[in-house]
């Protein structure tokens, strides 16, 4: 394996979704990503598109918008987007634009299915760590809800105190 290649699948390694996998397994992804390059602004991914590849940030930064616009966030260099859609089958669920001069490894959803049907133990590593994030997410939701809801709770004390006052 070339020095860049080890690189490359250093930084695979630490994605979430390939979390596990052993270096054959790591290579074999390897051979399905192709590099890509963006200029600031161009456009990558966008919201409610289908999910038909993923991308892992090498250099760059990316800016996630919602679907009407609004900031979500950034995706710089060692991170991944839109592996859940290309595992799941659900459409983009945001608008990912180049904010810098970006690139990074394209893996095509229909190359994901051809080398988890290959590969039945990869494909059972990919799908614990998919149950993980997703278990994860679900978590950080409910805590988001209950901060919220608290909050209104809060909100409705404070208005019902007011209007109960003289």
């Amino acid at each position: 394996m070339t020095q860049q290649h080890q690189r490359l699948a250093q930084i695979i390694q630490k994605i979430n979704i390939f979390k596990g996998l052993n270096t054959d397994e790591i290579r074999q992804v390897l051979q399905v990503a192709k590099m890509r390059t963006f200029v600031q602004g161009d456009m990558i991914y966008k919201a409610g598109a289908p999910s038909d590849e993923m991308l892992i940030a090498l250099k760059g930064q990316l800016m996630v918008t919602s679907a009407s616009g609004e900031p979500l966030g950034s995706v710089t260099a060692g991170h991944s987007i839109g592996e859940m859609g290309v595992f799941t089958g659900q459409v983009r669920s945001a608008t990912v634009t180049a904010a810098t001069e970006s690139g990074g490894m394209a893996i095509r959803k229909l190359d994901v299915e051809i080398l988890m049907s290959r590969n039945p133990s990869m494909y059972v590593k990919v799908l614990k760590n998919i149950v993980s994030i997703l278990c994860e997410r679900i978590a950080q939701s409910n805590k988001q809800n209950e901060q919220h809801l608290k909050t209104i709770m809060r909100l409705r004390d404070a208005m019902e105190q007011k209007s109960d006052a003289p």
